[in-house]
This record gives structure tokens, sequence and C-alpha cells, in this order.
């Protein structure tokens, strides 16, 4: 299932993905469909291949709790719609670590390009610390996503049968 919210939002408290299987997945479009006035918790179940946000603009929330913030308490994470769109969380390029300070916890996937959530290429440029552990990155089938931040760290298994494209200088094992 898809969600579309479109207008320029205003609400205090948080955006939930808690779907199960492929569906949570909220397309926000435009720059403001996410109010700034509330945060974005990423709660898909441990089965969900779904719960990302459909970006019609590039993302540069930070993480955390509360208003104009995103967090992971579960699986999910981005697609992009309509046109290639980049998530650079915080803004900076500044790494994020797993199970850390809000990324995706243990035992959580991170889903990028969720099937029938997106059309085009969503961009995951902050660099990953995988926190000396395997994680796993789930590209949907037909979906295209590329990690252009550093991975280091750890590991990674990929599944989902979409197109991942890995452009940086990475440092991980395994």
């Amino acid at each position: 299932g898809l969600l579309e919210l479109s207008g320029a939002n205003t609400y205090t408290g948080d955006l939930v993905l808690a779907g199960q299987g492929a569906y949570g997945n909220v397309l926000l479009n435009n720059a403001t469909a996410a109010s700034v006035g509330g945060g974005i918790n990423i709660a898909g179940l441990a089965s969900s291949t779904g719960n990302t946000l459909s970006l019609t603009n590039d993302f540069t929330r930070a993480l955390g709790t509360g208003a104009n913030l995103i967090r992971w308490t579960g699986n999910g994470g981005f697609s992009a719609a309509f046109a290639n769109h980049f998530v650079n969380l915080g803004g900076n390029g500044d790494p994020v670590t797993w199970a850390s300070s809000g990324f995706v916890p243990n035992g959580s996937v991170f889903n990028l390009a969720a099937t029938n959530a997106g059309n085009a290429e969503i961009d995951f440029r902050n660099p990953i610390n995988f926190n000396n552990a395997v994680r796993t990155v789930n590209v949907g089938l037909g979906g295209t996503a590329r990690l252009s931040g550093v991975l280091s760290n750890g590991g990674v298994t990929y599944q989902g049968g979409g197109q991942v494209t890995v452009s940086g200088t990475n440092v991980y094992t395994g």
C-alpha cells in the first residue's frame, strides 16, 4: 500500500511507518508533506520489505526523536518517485552507525526502493558504519538504489532482487 501526503502539513506528532510485507509506504509529494513540527518513525515489522518514505524531493532530516527528526525502530527506509532523489541524513554527509543514535536497530533491515513505492533511483549518501556485524539491505524487485557513502566496520548482505550500486571507497570486510 501507498499513502500519499501532498499538502503542506502541520501535525505535531510522529508519522509512523509500521506496515507488514511490502506495505507501509508513504509518498511525500512535496517538501513539506512531512510536517517539520512532527517526527518520523520507521517502524516496519521484522518481515516487512516496505515502510519507505517515497520521496519527490531530496531528504536531509537529521536522526533523532522529536520535531523535524527521523528515527528507526524497525525495518524501513526510502524510495524515490518520479525522478532520482538523494537522502543525506543531517545534510552534511555525516556517518551513521547501525543500531546507534536512531539509525536502523539490530535485527532490522534497511529497505530501499521498495516494490511499488517508487520508480527512480534513491541515493543514500551518508557513510554507514555497520557496527561490527553483517547487516541486510533490501532493494525491492525492480527498484534501483545507490549507496554512495563509505561502508565500513562489518559487512552487508543484499536481498530483494533490485539493483544496488555501491560507489563509495568502501572498507568493510564481509
